[in-house]
């Protein structure tokens, strides 16, 4: 078990907390690494559901579901 600080790609910085053999924590951190924190996933996904949703006519999210970066509103 080990506390790690890792910069993502999306440039967010997070301490994680890794376990299991050195090898697995290290693949951990390279994926970590090279993609975005979850954060910034879950506000990339609710920017491409709002685009599909006003795209087809439905009405724009709101609540948790209109939450982006970090848990700030997005415009």
């Amino acid at each position: 078990m080990a506390m790690y600080k890792v910069l993502h790609g999306c440039g967010c910085t997070h301490v994680h907390d890794l376990h299991g053999p050195r090898k697995d924590r290290e693949a951990a951190l390279t994926w970590m690494r090279r993609n975005d924190c979850w954060f910034c996933e879950i506000a990339s996904l609710a920017v491409v559901a709002t685009a599909a949703a006003r795209e087809h006519g439905r009405p724009e999210l709101s609540g948790s579901a209109a939450v982006g970066r970090h848990g700030k509103l997005t415009p």
